[in-house]
């Protein structure tokens, strides 16, 4: 009867060690995989942003995705250090002035951001090589700090699965995150009407 009851807490003990309440991604280690890191520079005519406002449009906001942990592939839910809003708000800044896009709060022009979907799901379970999806979809409208009615406005949408090789230096699950991000930021800047509007040109 110990022996059984002995058996059973040590049992209870390694489940919960092996399974994890939650994971917590960094929002530091957002970089896309090679294969999703392009990065295309723009000439402005002194065009200026500033991006005003980012609102969760989704529907479930508590999780930005899931994956499987543990013994038992228990699927765990993914969440970052930062509120989502924030976050994507900073990764739009610095994915606008990499491509040579200025952000300013003197600027002519303001783009809010909507966030419609933003998911990462493991599909892979047991042994072996992981796996993970994701999908973000985002709107756009982009008005001049003259006028409230929108000028422009945009929706973008990128799904991609991570692949199973490793990348060094990255970690897999944060890489296919911000390989959806950029594959948005990408389209966005490759809009015909917002270049036209903006004076942007691909170099």
């Amino acid at each position: 009867m110990i022996k059984s009851t002995l058996g059973i807490i040590l049992l209870t003990t390694l489940y919960g060690c092996a399974s994890t309440q939650q994971i917590t991604l960094s929002s530091d280690e957002l970089k896309p995989l090679k294969q999703y890191a392009k990065v295309t520079s723009v000439t402005t005519d002194g065009f200026s942003v500033d991006i005003s406002k980012v609102t969760d449009l989704r529907e479930n906001q508590r999780h930005v995705g899931q994956a499987y942990t543990g013994f038992t592939d228990k699927k765990t839910d993914i969440d970052f250090n930062l509120p989502l809003e924030s976050l994507v708000k900073e990764q739009l800044k610095m994915a606008l002035k990499q491509r040579g896009i200025g952000i300013s709060t003197s600027g002519e022009y303001t783009l809010n951001a909507e966030i419609e979907k933003f998911w990462l799901e493991e599909i892979t379970t047991g042994l072996g090589p992981r796996e993970y999806e994701c999908e973000v979809k985002m709107n756009f409208n982009l008005n001049t700090k003259a006028q409230v009615k929108s000028q422009w406005s945009g929706s973008f949408w990128s799904k991609i699965t991570s692949g199973t090789q490793n990348q060094t230096g990255l970690d897999k699950k944060t890489a296919t995150i911000a390989s959806c991000l950029n594959q948005v930021v990408e389209k966005l800047i490759r809009d015909k009407l917002l270049q036209s509007l903006t004076q942007m040109r691909i170099k």
